[in-house]
């Protein structure tokens, strides 16, 4: 992972690689989590997008990493060529998920706490020049609120550890999906 490290020294300060292990940089303490990954507006390289750690003046941006080669990655097994991290305004979330519209010609990016703590979900739309900072989308923490109280009442489970999840995930992971489809249509 030295590619990752080399790219923002406040990156590789905040996900520490050179260690061998750290609880301290588990997902769930804000360390280092990939969870969203999407194609670009070229069709050729790719996005991930980091649920932590956020970074920034105040450490508050999601972080977006550009994969230039991922074809020449998985075919060739070349080593990875990562651009600069673009940092977005997310509210103080981290990246959730993120996918591509050819037909909106922009980024729905899903963003959500960046911890273990609970926090609010949103979704973003981000334009495909990847020039304009991302922009709420009017309407989804309204519809999020109302069908995660809804899924409280009848989807609710327990972690392991008796901790109850946020039922809000499962209906996330159901709008993640129709973005999905959408993206792909």
């Amino acid at each position: 992972m030295p590619a990752l490290s080399a790219l923002d020294p406040k990156l590789k300060a905040k996900i520490e690689l050179d260690k061998a292990m750290d609880e301290g940089l588990a997902p769930d303490n804000k360390g280092f989590n990939i969870e969203g990954l999407t194609a670009r507006a070229d069709g050729t390289s790719l996005l991930l997008g980091l649920r932590s750690p956020l970074l920034g003046e105040d450490f508050n941006q999601a972080v977006l990493i550009p994969l230039e080669n991922p074809e020449g990655v998985v075919e060739r097994k070349q080593q990875p060529v990562l651009r600069p991290s673009i940092l977005v305004n997310l509210g103080g979330r981290g990246v959730r998920s993120i996918e591509y519209s050819e037909a909106a010609r922009a980024y729905f990016i899903l963003a959500g706490p960046a911890g273990n703590d609970m926090g609010t979900f949103e979704l973003y739309k981000w334009p495909a020049e990847e020039s304009d900072p991302p922009t709420p989308v009017p309407g989804f923490s309204a519809a999020l609120q109302k069908l995660s109280s809804y899924s409280l009442k009848h989807w609710s489970w327990t972690r392991p550890e008796g901790r109850s999840t946020c039922s809000a995930m499962t209906v996330i992971a159901a709008i993640t999906a129709r973005l999905r489809f959408a993206a792909s249509s």
